[in-house]
């Protein structure tokens, strides 16, 4: 307050000449009326105050943060070029709510950079840790834009829906109606197996094309199949 302190333990004055710039998520007036933040010291931290809002409500710079962090990871990673966002993932990021603000922004523009194999991006995970396996999952349907994924797929509309009803042919719930005793993970993994052998064949064994049928990365078509041995 004065451009003066002294060092814990000495007892010589120092004069300095200096602004403190401090940033806080907080509602530090509320805080203060609450008596859980020092009003004297709001007082003094107040001399200019700065609202920023949060990414949601400023639409205009997602684009240009996001092709920033995009080039910036391209060049970690030794690449040549950074090739752009296809046009449904612009959407996608002008559309979603980004509750985590610019470091989430980051996160899901890296992610997407390092798991893209060539040219333009045209998938995203919004959340890493979205899964049908998983309790509490805010999105289990894979495509979702708020919360999940921003796949590729290139087909028609009735195409995927046809993969995963064809598959669901091989789940056993009625054995749950009929009071049935049934292994729940094995049923999962035949129905995985099976869905991953029809978008393989309807691709013609090409797994981009299977993974766009999909609607899941390239890199995580290929993590299912390491998993179920069927790289083969």
């Amino acid at each position: 307050e004065y451009g003066e302190f002294e060092r814990l333990g000495g007892n010589e004055t120092l004069t300095v000449d200096v602004r403190l710039v401090a940033a806080t998520n907080e509602d530090l007036p509320r805080l203060a009326r609450q008596r859980r933040f020092r009003e004297d010291l709001l007082d003094r931290l107040a001399f200019d105050v700065v609202t920023l809002p949060p990414l949601r409500a400023r639409g205009e710079d997602i684009l240009i943060l996001a092709e920033h962090f995009a080039v910036g990871m391209v060049k970690e990673l030794g690449g040549e070029a950074f090739m752009g966002f296809g046009d449904r993932v612009q959407k996608a990021l002008v559309r979603y709510s980004w509750p985590g603000n610019i470091r989430e922004l980051k996160n899901v523009i890296e992610r997407a950079v390092y798991q893209n194999e060539e040219g333009a991006i045209n998938a995203l995970v919004f959340d890493p840790f979205d899964s049908p396996y998983r309790l509490g999952s805010a999105s289990n349907a894979v495509g979702s834009e708020e919360g999940g994924e921003i796949g590729g797929g290139s087909g028609s509309g009735d195409s995927n829906p046809s993969i995963g009803s064809a598959a669901a042919s091989t789940l056993s719930a009625g054995k749950v109606l009929d009071g049935a005793e049934i292994d729940f993970k094995q049923e999962v993994q035949d129905f995985e197996i099976a869905l991953l052998k029809q978008a393989l064949e309807r691709a013609q064994f090409n797994q981009k094309k299977a993974a766009e049928l999909l609607s899941v990365s390239y890199h995580q078509l290929r993590g299912y199949l390491r998993k179920y041995d069927l790289l083969g």
